[in-house]
């Protein structure tokens, strides 16, 4: 399988908390989120790979509510893809 990634990946670790945008779910004048945690394990300048007990589908849009991980990260993301196993979901999430 050829891989598509700009920028080489490099394993992390860290618990970070993120939020599904509910552009559907508008209230107050801004988007309804859900705050989640998950288990970043990789990272790259174009993304990172996460697990998280959550089930994500690509396309969702996420943003991340902390970045303790001593550099600067983007705010949002789009998961790219997704797969389940029993430690949970595990995705791929592209800056955005």
């Amino acid at each position: 399988m050829k891989e598509n990634r700009r920028h080489e990946r490099r394993p992390a670790q860290g618990k970070i908390r993120f939020a599904i945008l509910r552009d559907d779910l508008i209230l107050n004048g801004s988007a309804s989120v859900q705050e989640l945690i998950a288990e970043i394990v990789d990272l790259s300048l174009g993304g990172f790979g996460l697990l998280t007990e959550t089930i994500l589908e690509p396309g969702q849009k996420i943003t991340l509510l902390d970045k303790n991980f001593g550099w600067e990260l983007p705010d949002t993301g789009v998961v790219v893809w997704t797969t389940e196993s029993l430690e949970g979901c595990r995705a791929g999430i592209k800056f955005i």
